[in-house]
């Protein structure tokens, strides 16, 4: 996990104990479309590099 999004946990701890629901939502909208980017980029580069193993063999 990188530093922004412990970070981010955090503070929408933080909100979310304090009350500010709205707010805590907004920063894990964030952190979550964060995750969703990464996971999808992590995934499509694994699939390219199998896609050229296989090509040179």
């Amino acid at each position: 996990m990188s530093n922004k999004s412990l970070q981010t946990y955090l503070a929408v701890f933080t909100l979310i104990q304090n009350g500010f629901s709205d707010q805590a939502f907004m920063l894990f909208r964030n952190m979550f479309e964060n995750y969703v980017i990464s996971k999808f980029i992590s995934e499509n580069n694994e699939r390219q590099i199998l896609i050229l193993r296989l090509k040179k063999e």
